[in-house]
Formats: C-alpha cells, sequence, structure tokens
C-alpha cells in the first residue's frame, strides 16, 4: 500500500516523489516538517534497483513519526485482530547471540520477548513494551512505546555512538526503566562499553520534552 494511503488516516503530508516527476523539494528539515519522504528524491539511481517501502529507505521527520505513534498508540480505528498480531511473538529472542538479555548486568529480564510483526515485543509479566529500532552509518533510531500504559518516545540520534546516546534517553524520559536496564546491557555486551546506570532521577514533563528534543536533533 503506498505511503500516502497509509498516511492519510494519521494527518500526515506525504509526497512519494518516486511516482511524481514534479512537486517541491525539501531544502530544508523545516520545509518539509511533518511529511514522508523518500531516499530515492535524494538519490534517484534507488528508485531504478532499490524498492522504497515501510522496511527500509523511507525519509521522514520526528514530528512525524511522532504522529504516526501517537495514532498507533490510540489504535481505536484498528480492528482488535490486527491489534494482536501486532503484539503477538512469533519468533522468541531469548536465545539470540545479540538480543538475548544479560541477565547479569539487566536488572530486569523480560518474562518473553520476541519478533512480531514489524515490532520487537517485550513482555513483562502484563506490562508490554512494543520497539522498532534502525541504523545506518551515522545515524540511528529508537521507537517504543506501551499499548497497555499508552505511552511512548521516539529518539533519532546523529552520530556513530548512537546507541548509548538512546539508551541515556529512554533512562531519562523515566518510563520504561526495565528496557532502559535491557539496552545498558546489550551497550556493555555487544559494544564492550562499560554503562553504569545514571542516578536516580524523577524527571519532570520538562525535562523528558528537553531529552527527547535533544536526541532528535
Amino acid at each position: 500500500m503506498e505511503a500516502s494511503q497509509e498516511a492519510q488516516p494519521f494527518g500526515l503530508r506525504p509526497e512519494d516523489q518516486s511516482h511524481r516527476t514534479t512537486g517541491r523539494r525539501c531544502g530544508s528539515q523545516r520545509a518539509c516538517e511533518g511529511e514522508i519522504r523518500l531516499v530515492a528524491e535524494l538519490d534517484a539511481s534507488l528508485a531504478d534497483d532499490h524498492a522504497n517501502g515501510a522496511a527500509d529507505d523511507l525519509i521522514v521527520t520526528v514530528p512525524a513519526y511522532a504522529t504516526l505513534l501517537s495514532a498507533l498508540i490510540a489504535h481505536d480505528w484498528l480492528p482488535a485482530r490486527e491489534r494482536l498480531a501486532r503484539e503477538t511473538i512469533l519468533t522468541s529472542l531469548e536465545n539470540d547471540p545479540i538480543y538475548a538479555c544479560p541477565q547479569e548486568i539487566a536488572v530486569h529480564c523480560p518474562s518473553a520477548f520476541g519478533h512480531s510483526i514489524g515490532w520487537q515485543v517485550y513482555r513483562y509479566d502484563a506490562h508490554t513494551v512494543l520497539i522498532h529500532s534502525g541504523s545506518d552509518a551515522g545515524e540511528n533510531a529508537l521507537v517504543y512505546y506501551s499499548p497497555d500504559r499508552k505511552d511512548g518516545a521516539v529518539i533519532f540520534v546523529n552520530g556513530a555512538n548512537g546507541w548509548v546516546v538512546m539508551t541515556r534517553v529512554v533512562e531519562l524520559v523515566g518510563d520504561e526503566p526495565f528496557i532502559a536496564s535491557y539496552y545498558r546491557g546489550l551497550v556493555e555486551k555487544v559494544m564492550h562499553q562499560s554503562m553504569p546506570p545514571l542516578t536516580a532521577v524523577t524527571p519532570r514533563a520538562s525535562d523528558r520534552a528537553r531529552a527527547a528534543t535533544a536526541a532528535a536533533r
């Protein structure tokens, strides 16, 4: 399904340049705030031999993704069967060589976790967190939300050390301490970088907003 069909119910303004020969280009991020963009717009060669889709090579701003995430959290528009499919673990990550929870580091490992359709699902008994992450050279992204608590965050980071920064942002936001400790464990296990927990704080809403803004820049 085209981006325009998927995005319109959420109030986004998608422009698929791979299907249009004319249209406004982004001179800056602010010029295209809230819009979905395609990598093919920046590199036309990608349109010839590399499909653009939800899995890869879409360019999106933080406000646009936040709009999508807000709609997913509300999820009143989505049939119950499809919500269940998104939250159902299809393949486990418990023994994965990278994503297995480092029990000697993490404060509390999930009771079950693995891949669903399009998300990684982390279940802490009755509490569930859905995560989608990604990275390329010099850019990292982490999006998570809890369908039972109805909160979440969109974190985009420029830089090769993005996973360290994103983990710290999750700590500062403070709504998912078990996820923060899980990612601290992954940083230590996979990146071989010591990452002790931050001093325990209870962040104010303004602090959370500043942390998310700083991570998005």
